[in-house]
């Protein structure tokens, strides 16, 4: 009911509607139920920033993964010969969708002679 009708009425945003959530979920379990202490608190805390650290690095290495691509101009000629072909959309598309697959097996090879540790 807060969350809706928060939305509804204008007050606050979605985003502001799930941090309102997520304080109204702790106030409940720190103070209704008593089922969240300190320690679980810290323990969920530091489980949520792990989660959080491992999506901000997938985010990153795409970025990295972006820029080099670009960079080299490594899909410039590829996309512009797909453009170029007067096919229809959903031929692009699925070309497109080829030109990823292979650039991610490129990338999963490399990376795994790479990277990999012989220990």
């Amino acid at each position: 009911m807060l969350i809706l009708g928060g939305m509804r009425s204008g007050l606050f945003t979605p985003t502001e509607a799930a941090v309102v959530a997520a304080f109204y979920g702790l106030f409940v379990g720190i103070l209704v139920y008593r089922s969240i202490d300190l320690r679980k608190l810290y323990a969920t805390l530091v489980d949520a920033a792990e989660v959080s650290a491992v999506i901000l690095i997938v985010v990153a290495l795409a970025s990295v993964f972006s820029w080099a691509s670009n960079t080299l101009g490594t899909f410039d000629s590829l996309s512009k010969s797909l453009i170029g072909a007067g096919a229809s959309e959903t031929v692009v598309l699925l070309g497109i969708a080829a030109l990823l697959l292979v650039a991610e097996c490129s990338w999963t090879r490399f990376r795994s002679t790479s990277f990999s540790c012989r220990c």
